[in-house]
């Protein structure tokens, strides 16, 4: 059950992440997501199990992601096991609520207007991250460095994180509930200047 790659994603975009999981496939990558899950029965489980089996998480982000639960606690879950989570923007949607300060400090890769368009780039590029280099892959623009992708990072992309884990979150809820207000244009600035092309 191990994989490369463990795809995180709003249910309203199966059909574009099959799609590039496709892709990813294809170039070498070993993929899981929830579409490989043959009943309800243990859901939360078996998402659970491939998460902590892949080497990196691979958020697809949309709009639907910031009301999603099941991506929030996909996202939870890999910060807490220190997994380095790639957050790859589908379309024009920047997060909101604590999912900004979550993700606001990690590079980005933008994907839209065309997602399958960039699926090559992107296979490149997560494979680097996962720790394969495959032959004659263009040079990358995003960090290749699976550190760059975990938790808060500076502008390098090295991680900046003070705190992990249940204590990061409660920062976060914090920082949302006494500081929010003041903190969320900074955050938000700090977002849209780590979007990275892949």
């Amino acid at each position: 059950m191990t994989s490369h790659v463990f795809i995180s994603y709003g249910r309203g975009d199966r059909e574009m992440v099959a799609a590039i999981a496709r892709r990813l496939e294809e170039r070498g990558l070993s993929v899981w997501y929830d579409a490989r899950v043959e009943s309800e029965a243990g859901f939360n489980d078996t998402i659970a199990a491939a998460l902590k089996a892949a080497t990196i998480t691979a958020l697809f982000f949309s709009e639907e992601c910031n009301r999603s639960d099941q991506v929030a606690q996909e996202l939870a879950l890999a910060d807490e096991l220190g997994k380095p989570v790639v957050p790859i923007l589908m379309e024009a949607a920047a997060p909101r609520g604590s999912m900004l300060f979550d993700l606001a400090d990690r590079c980005w890769l933008q994907a839209y207007p065309e997602p399958r368009l960039h699926a090559d780039g992107l296979a490149s590029l997560l494979a680097h991250i996962a720790g394969l280099h495959p032959p004659g892959a263009p040079p990358q623009v995003a960090p290749t460095n699976p550190e760059a992708y975990v938790g808060r990072q500076d502008f390098e992309g090295s991680p900046s994180r003070l705190v992990t884990g249940k204590t990061y979150r409660l920062l976060n809820m914090l920082t949302l509930g006494l500081y929010g207000v003041a903190m969320t244009p900074r955050a938000i600035h700090n977002f849209e200047s780590n979007i990275r092309k892949p």
